[in-house]
């Protein structure tokens, strides 16, 4: 891995943590809204002065915020995971590059640390052991 390619972990992780703090305190805000609405609404009731106008745009409100609430929190979702893919992605291309330092680390055995390939292994023998178990007759 190249050195300058590479921002500084601790700034990546900085801007990385700003953006998702945003977002999740609006995720947060857009979900108190409706309630404090709500609470202005009842209070209006309580006083006499709540019209049908002021009921429209309190529910479109809520709507609107309910929208915004749902949209901020899949953007959470998402970040979060792209995170998380991205750490994980780090993480194997240093044990890669750190294991072909080593002498028997050979294109050949990339192979065995390729997730599609062992998972394509791991298929073929719980084929294989299925087709055992039911008589050879497993659509194989």
């Amino acid at each position: 891995m190249d050195k300058q390619k590479i921002k500084p972990l601790d700034e990546e992780r900085e801007s990385r943590s700003l953006l998702s703090n945003a977002v999740v305190i609006l995720h947060l805000v857009f979900g108190t809204l409706p309630l404090l609405l709500v609470v202005w609404a009842v209070d209006r009731l309580m006083s006499g002065t709540l019209t049908s106008t002021m009921i429209w745009i309190v529910g479109a409100a809520m709507v609107l915020f309910t929208l915004l609430r749902g949209m901020f929190y899949g953007m959470s979702i998402w970040r979060a995971h792209r995170s998380a893919y991205n750490a994980l992605t780090r993480l194997r291309s240093r044990i890669v590059s750190h294991l072909q330092r080593f002498v028997y680390f050979t294109p050949k055995a990339y192979r065995y640390f390729n997730p599609k390939v062992y998972h394509f292994k791991l298929i073929c023998k719980l084929v294989f052991l299925v087709s055992l178990y039911s008589g050879g007759t497993a659509g194989i």
